[in-house]
């Protein structure tokens, strides 16, 4: 069974949530090798500061949205 793939290889939509995940402060970095973004919070960290982490993870994936939407159907 084949893996069912919403991006092109070659789309970057990785690239597309790093950038726009660091508009928002969060160091989400597009590995080369693989389509993810790595996420590493600091070593010691409180439950408030995962909490602002997290918000803005969400808000950075969805200023992303539309423009992934449209890489979905290209």
């Amino acid at each position: 069974k084949g893996r069912m793939r919403f991006f092109e290889p070659n789309a970057g939509a990785h690239r597309l949530v790093s950038g726009k995940e660091l508009d928002q402060g969060v160091l989400a970095r597009a590995l080369p090798y693989i389509e993810v973004c790595s996420f590493s919070p600091p070593l010691s960290i409180n439950r408030a500061e995962i909490d602002e982490a997290v918000d803005r993870f969400a808000k950075g994936l969805a200023s992303a949205t539309d423009e992934l939407a449209k890489l979905a159907k290209a």
